[in-house]
């Protein structure tokens, strides 16, 4: 199991570039693998990182804990409102 992040193409300098993302679970409960695929002339890179997990709440807990006074949780990095079913959690945080 795991999620196919959409396709993403550039032209960058009249070279293609594209660029492929997935998440999966990972080796332990509680963590992600994020794993990137990045193809541009003819040759494919990959890279491969293991997340830790935190929920939106813990995320905020965090920063507060970290000595931000101001913390504000967004559903995209456009500033739409958070909520559960949110594509992205953004944590804006300022002391």
């Amino acid at each position: 199991g795991g999620l196919d992040l959409p396709e993403r193409e550039a032209m960058v300098g009249g070279e293609r570039f594209v660029l492929r993302r997935r998440y999966r679970p990972g080796p332990e409960p509680g963590r992600l693998r994020f794993s990137t695929e990045i193809e541009a002339g003819g040759e494919v890179r990959r890279f491969e990182l293991t997340h830790l997990a935190l929920g939106a709440r813990e995320l905020e807990a965090l920063a507060r804990a970290a000595g931000f006074a101001e913390v504000r949780l967004l559903g995209s990095y456009g500033g739409a409102p958070w909520s559960e079913a949110a594509p992205a959690t953004v944590v804006v945080a300022a002391p």
